[in-house]
């Protein structure tokens, strides 16, 4: 998916087009079988193989770069719903460390 997704995937040109404003067949050759599939069940596999999320590290990096472009993949393919319950998913796998000890508080 890191190769694949982009901002206006699709070359739509225009902000706030709705999904439904745009042919299925344009949606299909933009994006294929295999990347709308990676992008319905990336997170169902990662919860699977019990990896967690931890700032800096390949998935966070990959969140922080393309997470609005996973997001409109998924509403060009109809599945918006889906991505709501992909998150709540992605918030159960976050490993959240402790932060540091304030120096100032240590004395």
């Amino acid at each position: 998916m890191s190769e694949q997704l982009r901002r206006d995937i699709c070359a739509l040109g225009r902000l706030g087009v709705l999904a439904s404003e745009v042919e299925k067949s344009k949606v299909e050759s933009c994006l294929l079988p295999a990347v709308q599939y990676a992008c319905c069940y990336w997170v169902t596999h990662l919860k699977g193989a019990r990896i967690g999320l931890r700032d800096g590290d390949r998935l966070h990096t990959f969140l922080r770069k393309h997470f609005l472009h996973w997001l409109e993949a998924l509403s060009l393919i109809g599945k918006t719903s889906e991505a709501v319950l992909a998150i709540t998913s992605l918030e159960s796998v976050v490993i959240v460390s402790e932060p540091a000890a304030d120096l100032a508080d240590s004395n």
